[in-house]
């Protein structure tokens, strides 16, 4: 299973990597001072970026290509996380705002 596949969850990750789920979330919370489910959604929103960056398709598609199953909390989460919306990142490089 892939990271930006809707269906991947926590629990494949800790079978991916041999581990039972609450010694995998210790160690990733350790070493990427997330939970396993932020950390994943993280990367499905960078991807998500980078697929606006280059304009590779419309929102939706993108949405559901990175791992979101709906379009409606794909835009909440990319504008938590960005400070914009989806439509307004496009053809342009975001990063995640400072903390």
């Amino acid at each position: 299973a892939r990271m930006v596949d809707e269906a991947f969850k926590v629990a494949d990750l800790a079978e991916a990597m041999g581990q039972d789920r609450s010694h995998l979330f210790r160690r990733v919370r350790e070493v990427t001072g997330q939970a396993p489910s932020d950390l994943i959604r993280n990367l499905r929103l960078e991807r998500a970026a980078e697929l606006l960056h280059a304009e590779a398709g419309p929102i939706g598609e993108i949405a559901y290509a990175v791992g979101f199953s709906s379009v409606a909390h794909f835009t909440k989460c990319f504008r938590e996380r960005y400070g914009r919306t989806p439509g307004q990142s496009r053809g342009i490089r975001v990063g995640p705002i400072a903390a």
